[in-house]
C-alpha cells in the first residue's frame, strides 16, 4: 500500500526500473535506472522537475550491495537523462 500513496511519477519510475530488469538490462541496477529515466523521458512521463522528485526520494538511502548510495544514483540518473 506504500508504494500506491507515493507521488505517480516516483511510481513510474519504480515501474520502469522493474521493467528494465526483465526486458532490457538483467540485474543491472544502474542500468536499470538509466533505462527507466530515458523511457520516461522518452514517453514524457519524466520531465527535469519528475527526476528532481524521484532524487530526493533516493537520496538519503545508504544503498545495499546491488544499489549504490542515494546521491551516486541520482547523479548517474542525471547523466542519463
Amino acid at each position: 500500500p506504500d508504494f500506491f500513496a507515493l507521488p505517480p511519477v516516483l511510481q513510474h519510475f519504480i515501474y520502469a526500473h522493474e521493467c528494465a530488469h526483465l526486458v532490457a538490462v538483467g540485474p543491472d541496477e544502474t542500468a536499470a535506472d538509466c533505462w527507466a529515466v530515458q523511457v520516461g523521458r522518452n514517453q514524457g512521463w519524466l520531465a527535469p522537475s519528475g527526476l528532481e522528485l524521484v532524487g530526493r526520494y533516493f537520496a538519503n538511502s545508504p544503498g545495499d550491495w546491488t544499489h549504490a548510495p542515494g546521491l551516486v544514483r541520482v547523479r548517474r540518473m542525471w547523466q542519463c537523462f
